[in-house]
């Protein structure tokens, strides 16, 4: 269990167990994010090809995690006090088009001895990634987690507390 990991154990409530759940998604992410940007330059390296699969891995594992238990227990609670078009609703839309990411850079990283495989492609994939994830967590981090705060009576967010560390063990 790694150090980010053990905060989430040290959590108290649902908004800092979203929160640490953020600094998890990001470690993987900054790794890709360096990896990247030397990938021109080490297009002989499979061990560097090997990292980025890696780091997508690791960050697909922390993603679907995150989004489930975003769905199942904070998008429902929400859900019941915003309006019909919310902020969930897009958050959700935001997820699928995050894993659609990480799939198509694990694809690309799969063709790397392919004469169609483009180390330029490879890094626009990761560079949108990159984009889309770290607007995708300012907007949690203004929008749901505020909703959360100030939308939902602290027992419903002490219920959703339990659940999700249950879930997330």
């Amino acid at each position: 269990m790694n150090q980010k990991e053990n905060s989430v154990k040290e959590c108290k409530d649902v908004i800092s167990l979203l929160e640490a759940q953020h600094d998890i998604i990001l470690e993987p992410l900054t790794g890709l994010e360096r990896l990247s940007l030397d990938l021109d330059k080490i297009i002989d390296d499979n061990r560097s090809f090997a990292k980025v699969s890696e780091f997508v891995d690791a960050l697909s594992f922390a993603l679907s995690r995150y989004f489930i238990v975003e769905e199942d227990y904070v998008f429902p609670e929400l859900q019941k006090v915003l309006p019909d078009q919310s902020s969930t609703s897009a958050m959700k839309y935001e997820h699928s088009i995050l894993i659609a990411l990480c799939s198509k850079i694990k694809e690309q990283v799969l063709c790397i001895h392919t004469p169609s495989f483009k180390v330029e492609d490879l890094q626009s994939s990761i560079i949108a990634l990159s984009d889309v994830l770290q607007r995708h967590l300012h907007k949690k981090n203004h929008m749901i987690i505020y909703e959360v705060q100030a939308l939902l009576p602290q027992e419903t967010q002490d219920a959703i507390y339990i659940k999700i560390k249950d879930k997330l063990g």
